[in-house]
């Protein structure tokens, strides 16, 4: 079976000469001009040498501007590390449609996007893009816990659901109180009253 010229032209990446071809749209980086200044300096006619000065120049010019990329990311990073331990809003809702917020707890990179670790009210761990910080908080952790405990008192009365070694159980919230391991709940379980922390709970449900 032929392949046709239009194809075989699609697919090729480089000239006869060995330069790589850059197609309309694609992006032309620092590795791949390198390739074509190699091309270039290795098939001239050694009689008639050309003058690399505009090479060089342009070579300089995606060097500078590979540095500026690279500054710019680590700005972005210092500026994200600032927001450890404080009150953010998020450019996100959730299935209720409330605008999902709390407290960074840990900032990382991967690749060259930024992402911020939040803890929410009710204990939920979550990892956002640093990009969807809209609205910035500094409070005390003092505050957070306070926070915490008022969206953990609004729970009192209503059935949760608690894991418990191998199993789920449930039961009615029937007091919040403030212990050694954070925000606690007694929860009724069957006629039995147990100590749970606030963020083992994984649903609620109204009784």
């Amino acid at each position: 079976m032929e392949v046709s010229t239009k194809n075989a032209t699609n697919l090729q990446k480089t000239t006869d000469r060995g330069t790589p071809i850059v197609k309309p749209g694609e992006e032309m980086n620092k590795n791949s001009f390198l390739k074509i200044l190699a091309a270039e300096m290795s098939n001239q006619d050694p009689t008639k040498p050309q003058d690399t000065t505009a090479y060089i120049t342009q070579l300089s010019q995606f060097a500078s501007l590979e540095q500026m990329a690279n500054l710019n990311t680590t700005m972005r990073l210092s500026g994200a590390q600032n927001l450890n331990g404080k009150f953010v809003a998020l450019d996100v809702r959730n299935s209720s449609g409330i605008q999902e917020a709390g407290v960074v707890r840990a900032v990382f990179k991967r690749s060259n996007e930024i992402f911020i670790t939040v803890e929410d009210g009710n204990g939920n761990i979550k990892d956002y893009s640093y990009d969807q910080v809209t609205d910035i908080l500094d409070i005390s952790d003092g505050i957070q816990e306070n926070l915490n405990f008022i969206n953990a008192s609004s729970i009192i009365g209503k059935t949760v659901e608690i894991p418990d070694k191998e199993k789920k159980i449930q039961g009615i919230v029937k007091e919040v109180y403030k212990g050694k391991e954070g925000i606690m709940v007694k929860v009724d379980v069957d006629g039995q009253v147990k100590d749970y922390p606030y963020s083992y709970i994984v649903s609620i449900k109204q009784t």
